[in-house]
């Protein structure tokens, strides 16, 4: 068995699912929002409340998705999480009311792994750490390269064919990566299927809690990745508004800007990481505290932006804030527990951010 029709299932996919969602989901959600009726400011509150509302699901599915796939195996998951790809961008492109468009996104993160399967066939698949490590590697290169071509792909076919070309494009590769994982072979054997399902979801928890309680550092830790996701979800949730609005910016535009994001997340990892922990002696806590420290400056720097050009400067400049620095301590709990915080921060992050964009609108904050 070899992990490349892991790495080409993953890249096909996430670039599929990107396509459909940045900028394209909220383009459409604009069109559909403005046929029934709303203006710019509630658009931006109920997509707002939508993103939550998905975020809200996934932070619940994804984990039971995980557990279920420990005793079902991987590669069945891995098909239901492509089928559901391809039959939400489908009803996507039909929906013609907010209901509808609003019920099949959210039903969507029912079956939205975010590549936590990918992630656990190659745990279950390769013997060592280091093994391990070039193979999360190659997969992350996998997913950089996804996530600099789902943006472009779908701002491209969004401006220059239709607004639901890029939902039409997504259902057709994730149908593409569906057919792939059929083939792919099996990463867990069956003899090892039940091996984690014993302690269920009550177990864990208690685990997170009793490692949190040993390391009060590893508190801090989770406290800055939450309140720094619930930040960037802020933004996120209004960022292809705020950008129309703000710049004029079309889909393609848009869809060039967040593939150039894609771009500084590769470079991040694979040139500046190590250069900075060379340069910091390997102290991570400091490497963790600049990243946090460029992200806010580059945010600061998108609300004063007078022009494209200087959206495109902070976002280069701020490649550094991309940066991830792996814990190494009780990493598997640890980044278990972290994720479900941080996609429980973007729920917050999401409301609050897309309110705030919608008072600047009616005028009761600044616009920046």
């Amino acid at each position: 068995a070899s992990l490349a029709p892991l790495l080409l299932v993953a890249f096909i996919n996430t670039a599929s699912r990107i396509s459909a969602s940045t900028p394209a989901l909220c383009l459409l959600f604009q069109d559909v929002a403005a046929a029934d009726g709303l203006d710019l400011a509630a658009t931006a509150v109920a997509f707002g409340r939508l993103v939550a509302m998905r975020s809200l699901v996934e932070l619940a599915a994804t984990p039971a998705l995980a557990r279920w796939s420990d005793s079902s195996g991987r590669k069945l998951a891995l098909c239901l999480c492509c089928t559901s790809c391809c039959l939400e961008c489908v009803f996507l492109a039909s929906s013609r009311s907010l209901l509808v468009f609003g019920l099949v996104h959210v039903a969507g993160g029912l079956l939205a792994s975010h590549n936590a399967i990918e992630g656990s066939c190659i745990v279950d698949f390769c013997p060592n750490d280091q093994a391990r490590a070039q193979a999360f590697e190659q997969l992350f290169v996998a997913l950089g390269a996804a996530v600099v071509l789902g943006p472009a792909l779908g701002g491209e076919l969004s401006f220059a064919v239709s607004r639901t070309a890029p939902f039409i494009a997504s259902a057709v590769l994730s149908f593409g990566s569906l057919l792939l994982a059929c083939r792919m072979p099996e990463y867990l054997p069956k003899a090892r299927r039940h091996a984690n399902t014993g302690g269920g979801m009550l177990e864990t928890l208690r685990a997170f809690r009793k490692l949190l309680r040993r390391d009060t550092c590893l508190s801090w830790y989770l406290c800055a990745s939450s309140l720094s996701s619930a930040g960037i979800s802020s933004f996120l949730s209004a960022r292809t508004i705020w950008a129309r609005h703000s710049f004029g910016w079309d889909g393609r535009e848009i869809g060039r800007v967040v593939a150039c994001y894609g771009v500084t997340l590769v470079a991040a990892q694979f040139l500046l990481l190590p250069l900075l922990l060379w340069c910091m002696q390997g102290r991570e806590p400091l490497l963790a505290q600049f990243c946090l420290l460029v992200n806010c400056a580059r945010f600061t720097a998108y609300a004063c932006a007078p022009s494209a050009s200087w959206v495109y400067a902070a976002l280069l400049l701020g490649t550094a804030g991309n940066c991830s620095v792996p814990v190494l301590q009780e990493h598997a709990l640890l980044s278990g527990g972290a994720s479900t915080l941080n996609t429980a921060s973007q729920v917050v992050g999401a409301l609050i951010g897309s309110w705030l964009f919608a008072a600047s609108l009616q005028g009761c904050v600044s616009q920046h």
